[in-house]
């Protein structure tokens, strides 16, 4: 996950995060690109084509989401023995692809959820508010001597333009990738 995320749009991929992670039912299309989540917790049935030890779930899910938060950050933290790793469906026997008649296939899988990274953005308000303020006084002081109206006016309106353009990126990542 993160080596897909970093390297590209840097300050974007810092401004989301992983918020939650879940079992879930989904279908797989034909392209091979496009996923449809299901239903969410599921576990598949006693099949097959998947193995989970116990193989009929004594919880759903089988790994609780607060430990796979935990486990997200910090692999290490996992058991020397592949006990939770046995919980988590696999597939037996080939890879997940979509049925060539009706273009689509039925699998298992986690959803790693994303949000907003709101520590980050309370960093970036605060360098926008420090660049905003450095602004105010620098004007004031150097560029228009005096004019303490004038810089802080600037600086003010720096700082709304950071509170639009962070109200513009909220609302972005709860309908479109940033």
């Amino acid at each position: 996950y993160l080596k897909a995320r970093s390297g590209k749009r840097w300050l974007w991929g810092q401004l989301r995060r992983v918020q939650a992670i879940d079992f879930v039912k989904l279908e797989l299309y034909s392209t091979q690109e496009l996923v449809d989540i299901c239903h969410s917790p599921s576990l598949p049935q006693d099949t097959d084509s998947y193995v989970y030890n116990p193989q009929s779930a004594e919880h759903i899910p089988p790994i609780g989401a607060n430990h796979l938060m935990h486990l997200f950050p910090h692999p290490s933290h996992a058991e020397p023995l592949p006990i939770l790793f046995r919980r988590v469906p696999k597939k037996v026997e080939n890879p997940l692809k979509p049925c060539p008649i009706n273009g689509v296939g039925l699998g298992w899988g986690l959803y790693l959820q994303e949000g907003m990274n709101w520590p980050a953005m309370l960093l970036y308000g605060c360098i926008g508010f420090g660049l905003s303020l450095f602004t105010a006084v620098v004007w004031a002081t150097l560029v228009n001597q005096g004019d303490v109206q004038g810089g802080f006016a600037i600086g003010g309106f720096m700082l709304a333009f950071l509170g639009f353009a962070g109200g513009v990126m909220a609302h972005m990542n709860g309908e479109n990738e940033l």
